[in-house]
């Protein structure tokens, strides 16, 4: 038996075990994620749609894959570990008097979230065509607080699973255009856990609200190459609309008017994922050295509110207001020789959120700045690994979260204020292999 056909069975084997990956329950991170790949990770992604080397880039820019001229198969990771502090200056409990402080406060607490990001990439050429599959994550949130910490009444858990079904169709017009373009199929899971209490930890309740559902959006690309070295790449993304329908379980403690007894509901929630749109540009230099920079726009300006409706008619809905933002990317490669190649880069990446007034636990967000640095091996003409590193700077904030407004039952008065300190680090690994 060839040693070709047990390349591409162990090909068949880790792409089975990267959908299992995205199956589980601890991929998500923040809630856009740009971590689709690990060839861009070294520059900051810098360059994604423009850059198309490999099958990952019919995510970044489907119109790339007409570059790709092998069938090609990429498997992906990224883990993503935070670091967010929270200084409590002041806290208070569910109710059902206003001002109830918690105790141990003012005091500090940690935000927890250690996630993987997995990704599959595929691409086919045929002559002036070509096709891709690449299902990846686009959007997660993962934020965990301690069932005992002073920011229990705000939230214990939030989880946000997205994964995207992305299959791209691209076509090279000729005279250097490219167009990519595809449908995206997206499934969405989300689970928003917190407290119900007076401050007393023994006598505390709680509710726990699980949601999900499939959406369908869409996507094109479009390249155009000014020669061999030079190229841009325009990429635009749908917004993508969910109706979540889910369960929803929750314990009133006697204190708070309830019962005391567990009880559960059904619930819908509707979450809209914003559009974006990017532009990249790439340049070769000469035989070594390379330059990609990156100008993103997302629509956070739609995520105005998320309001989760009970079926024994109450619902609660949290104020969000986020701002459209931008994300800018420049970074630089170097071609060592036939085997390495090493990356570099830097990126400025704004929040949607603007406000301390508007920030909560569950999504402790700030502007951040990131360095990366990373490389390429080539084991042969046909095998690959990339790795990289980078270290994202979140700038200081400030929180000062109020109670969401519930209708159809009692009025939450928590309320929690404070600074966050965050820092993350994110380390991926890649493998590229040239089936044909």
């Amino acid at each position: 038996m060839s040693n070709r056909y047990h390349y591409k069975r162990m090909i068949r084997l880790l792409a089975t075990g990267a959908l299992a990956g995205i199956c589980s329950p601890v991929w998500a991170s923040a809630f856009q994620l740009i971590e689709q790949n690990v060839t861009n990770l070294g520059t900051a992604y810098a360059g994604t749609a423009a850059l198309a080397i490999d099958a990952s880039t019919g995510f970044y820019n489907s119109a790339g894959l007409t570059r790709i001229c092998k069938e090609q198969i990429a498997l992906s990771l990224v883990g993503i570990r935070p670091y967010a502090t929270l200084n409590v200056t002041s806290a208070t409990a569910t109710g059902p008097v206003a001002g109830t402080p918690v105790p141990g406060v003012p005091g500090t607490t940690k935000a927890h979230g250690d996630s993987l990001v997995p990704g599959l990439h595929y691409a086919y050429h045929c002559d002036d065509w070509a096709f891709g599959l690449n299902i990846v994550v686009p959007f997660g949130l993962k934020v965990k607080y301690r069932e005992a910490d002073i920011a229990r009444y705000s939230s214990t858990r939030t989880d946000l699973r997205t994964y995207d079904i992305a299959p791209s169709l691209a076509y090279c017009l000729g005279n250097g255009f490219s167009i990519g373009v595809g449908p995206d199929f997206v499934h969405a899971f989300a689970e928003l856990d917190q407290h119900l209490g007076t401050g007393a930890l023994a006598t505390d309740g709680f509710r726990e609200d699980r949601a999900s559902r499939w959406g369908v959006g869409g996507h094109v690309g479009l390249l155009y190459e000014f020669n061999d070295c030079t190229r841009i790449g325009l990429n635009y993304r749908s917004q993508v609309e969910i109706r979540t329908k889910g369960q929803s379980i929750s314990v009133v403690p006697v204190g708070l008017g309830g019962t005391g007894v567990q009880q559960s509901f059904s619930v819908n929630a509707k979450v809209k994922l914003p559009d974006t749109a990017v532009l990249s540009a790439f340049h070769q230099f000469n035989d070594c050295w390379a330059v990609m920079a990156d100008a993103q726009w997302t629509k956070w300006s739609l995520f105005k509110s998320l309001t989760i409706n009970r079926s024994d008619g109450q619902s609660v809905t949290i104020t969000q207001n986020y701002k459209d933002t931008y994300r800018v990317a420049l970074g630089t490669s170097y071609q060592w020789d036939d085997c390495w190649l090493f990356r570099l880069g830097v990126a400025y990446d704004r929040s949607p959120i603007r406000s301390d007034s508007l920030r909560i636990t569950r999504i402790p967000d700030s502007h951040r700045t990131w360095v990366a640095l990373g490389g390429r091996y080539c084991f042969s003409k046909c095998l690959a690994l990339d790795v990289g590193y980078a270290h994202l700077f979140f700038k200081k904030v400030g929180i000062v979260e109020g109670a969401p407004i519930i209708t159809g039952g009692a009025q939450s008065l928590q309320s929690l204020s404070g600074r966050y300190r965050t820092r993350a680090d994110l380390l991926g690994v890649q493998l590229t292999w040239d089936l044909a």
